[in-house]
């Protein structure tokens, strides 16, 4: 069978799924509450889950691990560290956001300091950002697909507006259910990936020893690798000591004031499971990382430079 009819046939069966688990969240959404913050109804496991699952984006999938791949552990300096430092800030929105009845960011900015223009300001800001932030998700799934299916990259981003139009229907009920199953795919991928490197390579040491030997050019228009350039945090000219310290604010202090997690934090059903949501999705998230790192670096063992390619998010 033709590969492109195979990962056609993949797809069709994640999106059946997908439908089946997000159906229920249609029935259950009667007004506003339901809609945006699941009733604050959520318990633990619906809350790690899409918490999770929402966190671990294809700016991780493909872009930390396509970076890992080209510029080494300056990737991690640049992205994970400093989105970790703002996870920790997280635990200090728990009390304040819960403390009031609210169903976004911008009314709690209304609540908190009685004004309506400081609210609007805020949705206003929030409309412009994740108009960009989802550019990033569809540029990775259209990435993905368009290879899978061997079909024209415009064609295949129109394909992510099904589930995007599916979960406006259903909201956040719809939202946490079809997330559980992507925590699961999340938790299959990686393992499997991590598996076929490893099966390639002695061990995670082996490749750490390998990759500082590299010396080559990852694709074309990339920085060219210079010996033990993948292995040393600041040695990649792709991010120098300023960039990592302006993504610092930008990507680590602004995974804390990201909207979509604190909706988690009020979706869920009381303090405890939102301090708890923190807590494990930042273990399952360390795990994942840890095995894009294995598998970042050891793909570049396993192939040192590939062609017809020119984007990390490619690789």
């Amino acid at each position: 069978m033709n590969k492109s009819v195979g990962y056609l046939l993949y797809f069709t069966l994640y999106t059946v799924l997908l439908l089946w688990f997000g159906k229920s969240g249609i029935k259950k959404t009667r007004n506003l509450r339901d809609f945006f913050l699941a009733g604050n109804s959520l318990g633990l496991w619906a809350s790690v889950f899409t918490f999770t699952a929402t966190w671990f984006s294809s700016a991780s999938m493909q872009g930390l691990t396509g970076s890992l791949y080209a510029y080494g552990l300056s990737s991690l300096l640049f992205s994970v560290v400093p989105w970790y430092i703002g996870t920790a800030f997280l635990f200090f929105l728990v009390k304040r956001l819960r403390r009031h009845d609210i169903l976004s960011l911008p009314e709690y900015f209304r609540v908190r300091y009685d004004s309506l223009a400081l609210q609007r300001l805020g949705g206003i800001v929030i409309v412009f950002t994740f108009t960009l932030y989802m550019t990033i998700q569809i540029r990775g799934f259209g990435v993905v697909m368009s290879e899978l299916l061997d079909i024209h990259y415009t064609l295949a981003t129109f394909l992510v507006f099904l589930f995007i139009l599916y979960s406006t229907f259903g909201g956040l009920f719809s939202v946490a259910r079809t997330d559980g199953l992507n925590f699961f795919l999340i938790c299959l991928g990686v393992l499997f990936s991590v598996v076929l490197v490893t099966g390639r390579i002695d061990g995670f040491m082996e490749i750490l020893e390998k990759a500082a030997e590299i010396a080559t050019v990852p694709f074309a228009g990339a920085q060219p690798t210079m010996a033990g350039d993948l292995i040393r945090p600041l040695s990649s000219k792709a991010y120098p000591p300023l960039m990592v310290l302006t993504g610092f604010f930008g990507w680590g202090l602004g995974v804390a004031a990201n909207p979509q997690y604190a909706v988690r934090i009020l979706a869920a059903k009381d303090d405890k499971t939102a301090y708890k949501m923190i807590a494990y999705s930042f273990v399952f998230l360390t795990l994942f990382y840890l095995g894009l790192i294995v598998i970042g670096f050891g793909s570049r063992v396993i192939q040192p430079s590939i062609s017809g390619i020119s984007t990390v998010d490619e690789v």
